[in-house]
């Protein structure tokens, strides 16, 4: 038996109303992390096994309200949920929290009502897989993928009536990702963001360096030698400014690397959005390279049989 973990993100009942709310905060797996006091893995509670329980315990009158905040997870724990909702009488509204990517979109799909909040998004990418083998299990591997990639756009479809799956593709394809990083932050940069960046700029360059070496120089040639025991030895004055300065730099540097930190985690995301992209692209180029080839055939065995009629 697996031990049950502490639960995070409860099947809740509202007080007084017949409404249930479900949570996936987390990524869709079958098992929950690895306990290392009993050597098993926790219950999961974005696994299909844990949605069954709970929704054999919500009566078909009552409504569910899922609450989705994920960046997907397994396609057969996911595909299962989908499922498990979709045959669910309960009138069922979903609300996206924060993202809905990968097999959590899908999952979305199977309410009834879909409520996108401000600053949220609902992505969807071609399947992938880690395998091993040799070119033949690889190319196996390849074909199994398109089968369940096509399976999943026919639930996307099933949702957008008007929308044929070569329209899906293309729209996909078409759509923009790509982004100037740099230029998006810049447009949103207040003056205390320039200023720090500026201050962070002059502080990290040799110049500063350079300047601060020649201050300290003349500072302490100027207290030894020509004036009359402004800052003495140790020059208790001058550490006082230099501890002033540093305790002001050092906020002042740290707000610059945040806007930068920031600025990486916007490229990464748009590096993973572009990738996700140019995978679509080539798995289309590689759907529509097969039926040129099948075509091909086609075409090249009817030239055969025509070229055996006329011998004939």
């Amino acid at each position: 038996m697996r031990r049950n973990a502490q639960l995070k993100y409860r099947f809740n009942q509202l007080a007084g109303t017949n409404k249930h709310q479900l949570y996936i905060y987390d990524d869709v797996t079958a098992h929950g992390t690895f306990n290392w006091n009993t050597w098993e893995y926790d219950d999961s509670e974005t696994s299909a096994e844990y949605f069954r329980q709970k929704l054999n315990e919500i009566p078909d009158t009552d409504e569910i309200e899922l609450y989705v905040n994920s960046y997907g997870g397994s396609v057969k724990e996911g595909v299962a949920i989908y499922n498990m909702l979709k045959r669910k009488a309960s009138y069922k509204t979903c609300y996206i929290d924060g993202f809905a990517y990968s097999v959590a979109s899908v999952i979305c799909l199977a309410c009834d009502k879909i409520i996108v909040g401000l600053g949220t998004s609902m992505m969807i990418h071609d399947m992938w897989t880690t395998v091993s083998g040799n070119a033949k299990e690889l190319r196996k591997q390849a074909d199994d993928l398109d089968i369940l990639m096509e399976s999943n756009r026919k639930i996307y479809l099933e949702r957008a009536k008007n929308l044929t799956e070569e329209e899906l593709i293309n729209m996909l394809i078409d759509e923009p990702i790509a982004v100037d990083v740099d230029k998006q932050s810049d447009s949103t940069r207040t003056f205390g963001d320039k200023l720090a960046d500026k201050l962070t700029e002059v502080a990290g360059s040799w110049t500063f360096i350079i300047s601060m070496i020649i201050f300290l120089i003349v500072w302490i040639i100027l207290n030894l030698y020509l004036l009359d025991k402004v800052d003495p030895y140790p020059f208790v004055l001058l550490n006082l400014v230099l501890s002033c300065i540093a305790a002001l730099q050092a906020p002042i540097i740290m707000m610059s690397q945040n806007r930068e930190a920031k600025k990486d985690r916007l490229r990464s995301s748009n590096d993973y959005k572009t990738d996700l992209k140019s995978e679509l692209i080539l798995e289309e180029l590689h759907s529509e390279m097969k039926k040129i080839l099948a075509n091909q055939n086609k075409i090249l065995k009817l030239l055969e049989e025509r070229e055996e009629n006329k011998k004939d």
